[in-house]
């Protein structure tokens, strides 16, 4: 087994999942892990980087709880799981001290990759920690990591230091970069200079009692000296712990106005997600009602394939058809023209589509010459404006056969033209020929095919 990162990691892992979850956690991370118990528990062991992954990708399967790496990181220190680890820490005083020797601290504990103390200040820091080349990590190694960095000043009964990471190598990053922010321990240094001050003003206060000795002895002069340095480190001790806590009250601030940073990002995100939210659910509401809209055509188409499919009568078939246009379509206008072909070439009264309109004398006109170029040009459709009205043209064919066109004229306020309204038309206008061939072919057989009157409403063309 290679030496990648040491088992002192580990052994409170156990110690966290043993805290938490009891026996049956730590057996679980024992089986996830591959490894004797002995071997993980003993902190001079070393393990292989990947039996730290599969550890922690489980850890909040195991134990049930969110952030249960972080927590680990900071439950290890406050736990003395890192044995003479800690006691170094501890021995250098103050966590500023600690922070400037991460790197060494760091590599003590893995050799996966490097940590490099990029800036220090008197209470943040910035560090880098580059894995090396055929090593990578998980979030929930980063997470611990944090938690680790977070716990340092609870050594000194401090409160946990603040981390922010600006960049993850487990998410992609090159390098996981931490901005960590804490407070210092009260100092004795300003108590020392005003007991001092106070030792001045004592030998002063002694020099100034010298003439009275007579009248209140050295014992006196001794006791306002003495009470001048008890003050003068009193004074000290109020100097200094107001010192601190303007320092804990500026490193609060700076944390709170993060805080209020980030819950503006977030109030932000949220108008944004609700913004998101009020145009997905106009589309849905959109396109709910055009698939109500959509489900109704179709209904009503299949209600017209039944009802003209009952009918042998050629113009009955036509009535049904024309009327079903406005619920289809939203038409208002429409025009039925022959194509002399199919039955009886050259003679358009041998097609089975009647020559029917009802639009006036000019939008008749514009019609026919838009159909009559569609079909020169072998086109199945064509849309086009026609006055104030959109318009759409098919072809009404049979075994591949032309015999004729139906133009459709619906409102501009109704919108344009369509892709389904052109699939629908298509649909119409196959039902309708279908059923006008079998009904023209039976007239035939039978020897019933008398001349066909204009329909009533009808203008014929």
């Amino acid at each position: 087994m290679t030496q990648e990162v040491r088992c002192k990691i580990v052994r409170r892992v156990l110690d966290f999942a043993r805290h938490h979850g009891g026996e049956p956690a730590v057996e679980r991370i024992v089986e996830v892990a591959g490894l004797p118990y002995d071997v993980l528990h003993d902190e001079n062991a070393w393990i292989d980087h990947a039996v730290e992954k599969r550890i922690f990708r489980e850890l909040d399967g195991i134990l049930g709880i969110e952030r249960a790496a972080f927590r680990c990181g900071e439950h290890g220190l406050r736990s003395g799981s890192f044995g003479a680890l800690e006691v170094l820490v501890r021995a250098l005083l103050r966590p500023r001290n600690v922070y400037a020797r991460l790197p060494y601290l760091a590599n003590r504990l893995a050799k996966v990759g490097k940590m490099k103390l990029v800036e220090l200040g008197a209470h943040s820091a910035r560090v880098h920690y580059r894995y090396d080349a055929g090593f990578e990590s998980v979030p929930e190694i980063c997470e611990n990591r944090k938690g680790m960095l977070a716990a340092l000043p609870v050594l000194w009964g401090l409160p946990p230091a603040a981390i922010e990471e600006d960049a993850c190598s487990a998410l992609g990053a090159e390098a996981c970069t931490y901005r960590i922010s804490w407070v210092e321990p009260l100092e004795d240094r300003m108590r020392l200079r005003c007991a001092a001050a106070g030792a001045v003003v004592g030998g002063g206060i002694l020099v100034a009692v010298a003439e009275q000795v007579v009248h209140i002895g050295w014992a006196g002069g001794a006791t306002a000296a003495a009470v001048a340095v008890f003050g003068g480190w009193i004074v000290g001790d109020a100097w200094d712990q107001a010192r601190e806590m303007r320092a804990v009250r500026g490193v609060v601030a700076q944390q709170n106005e993060k805080l209020a940073q980030q819950l503006l990002a977030l109030e932000q995100k949220f108008r944004e997600v609700g913004q998101l939210n009020t145009v997905l659910e106009g589309q849905v509401a959109e396109r709910t009602a055009e698939l109500a809209r959509e489900h109704d055509r179709l209904k009503k188409l299949n209600e017209l394939s039944r009802a003209i499919g009952a009918t042998l009568d050629g113009q009955a078939i036509v009535d049904l058809a024309l009327a079903a246009l406005p619920d289809l379509f939203g038409a208002t206008g429409w025009m039925l023209a022959p194509a002399a072909t199919a039955f009886d070439e050259g003679d358009a009264s041998a097609s089975p589509v009647p020559p029917v309109n009802n639009l006036d004398a000019g939008d008749r006109l514009t019609a026919a010459a838009m159909a009559n170029k569609m079909c020169a040009a072998e086109e199945l459709h064509r849309t086009a404006t026609i006055g104030d009205r959109h318009s759409l043209t098919v072809l009404l064919s049979s075994a591949g056969d032309p015999l004729g066109t139906l133009t459709i004229l619906r409102p501009h306020i109704l919108g344009p033209i369509g892709p389904r309204d052109i699939e629908i038309a298509r649909l119409y206008a196959d039902i309708f020929v279908s059923a006008l061939v079998n009904a023209r072919l039976i007239e035939r057989a039978a020897g019933m095919a008398p001349p066909r009157p204009p329909l009533a409403g009808h203008r014929a063309i």
